[in-house]
């Protein structure tokens, strides 16, 4: 890797130097998580958390000519887990070692989470340095009923099935 360097006319100290400089500015970095997802689901299914375009800016590789190329890692590079707060109350309810996280609807709602509006809750992100940031983001958790419908069109559907009913009558008079 030495000569690799030395023939892009890096020499050992400019080498060092941007290690120990790229890593002390890019470790006072935090973690970026996605603040608005807006995830959605209905009772009996499940709502997805999606956390993938979270990633931790000093995730780095290094490269044979000294320089290095920004990974912006997941999980993988750089995020450990997500963390979750679905009710708001300041606890942490779950912890996710994936970016993806499927959570049963039924089981929010058992927390006590409103359904057909939206409500607020709060995620965390932690990377492989402890080095945390957190953001409200609000879901939406619907029972699965339809809405009642309204009069009016409850009665141009009986309109409707009163003349094709009448229309049918006339013709078999015919």
């Amino acid at each position: 890797e030495l000569e690799d360097a030395g023939s892009y006319g890096t020499s050992m100290a400019m080498m060092i130097m941007r290690v120990v400089l790229v890593d002390y500015f890019l470790s006072k970095e935090d973690p970026y998580l996605v603040p608005d997802t807006h995830p959605t689901g209905s009772a009996g299914g499940t709502i997805l958390f999606d956390e993938r375009d979270s990633y931790d800016p000093d995730c780095i590789s290094w490269n044979n000519n000294a320089t290095y190329t920004q990974i912006y890692g997941k999980k993988t590079t750089g995020m450990q887990y997500f963390l979750y707060d679905f009710d708001d109350d300041g606890d942490w309810d779950y912890t996710a070692y994936t970016d993806s996280l499927y959570y049963p609807v039924n089981s929010l709602i058992s927390m006590g989470i409103p359904t057909n509006q939206w409500s607020q809750y709060r995620k965390a992100s932690v990377d492989d340095e402890g080095k945390w940031v957190y953001a409200y983001d609000s879901m939406y958790l619907s029972t699965g009923v339809p809405e009642p419908a309204s009069l009016s069109l409850l009665a141009i559907g009986g309109l409707a099935l009163l003349r094709r009913g009448s229309g049918q009558a006339l013709r078999r008079r015919q």
